[in-house]
């Protein structure tokens, strides 16, 4: 299984269909405003060739995609993946979904994003932790998980 990182994952509470408030403020300032990545930071150097990065990883973070994002509204975010977003049942329907389609055991969330209030990163934890992350305990649970942390023996500590 692989490890992913996901750009968000929030469930607020029960809100018009598809508006996305309170969140669509800070998201928009996120993704337009903080996602300034030198070309020359896009990974560690020597690790893959010039042609990968420019393949796969600078597109991401270039010119081209400040230009491209600079266009998007809540709902693009939404429905082209930078978002996971909506009510809890939404959330975890669409998180398993990715999961499942991308083979992902292994997942961070971002649940706090740079000017999100202390009261609404708050509720999106909570939400989270409660609603949302229980359902997603048995996904892959026919697998032994080598990579979670898990506590050291007396003996292994010693080592």
């Amino acid at each position: 299984m692989i490890q992913k990182t996901s750009g968000f994952c929030i469930a607020p509470r029960p809100q018009r269909p598809g508006s996305g408030a309170p969140l669509r403020a800070h998201i928009d300032y996120f993704l337009n405003r903080c996602l300034h990545v030198y070309a020359g930071f896009a990974d560690a150097p020597g690790y893959r060739t010039q042609a990968t990065l420019k393949a796969g990883f600078v597109p991401q973070v270039g010119g081209a995609a400040t230009a491209m994002r600079a266009t998007l509204r809540w709902k693009d975010f939404v429905e082209h993946g930078f978002v996971i977003a909506g009510s809890a049942a939404t959330v975890r329907e669409t998180l398993r979904e990715a999961l499942t389609s991308m083979r992902v055991g292994q997942l961070m969330v971002l649940l706090q994003i740079g000017s999100l209030p202390d009261a609404l990163t708050r509720e999106n934890t909570e939400r989270f932790a409660r609603d949302v992350m229980p359902s997603l305990k048995d996904l892959w649970s026919e697998y032994e998980d080598h990579w979670y942390p898990a506590p050291w023996t007396q003996q292994e500590g010693r080592a």
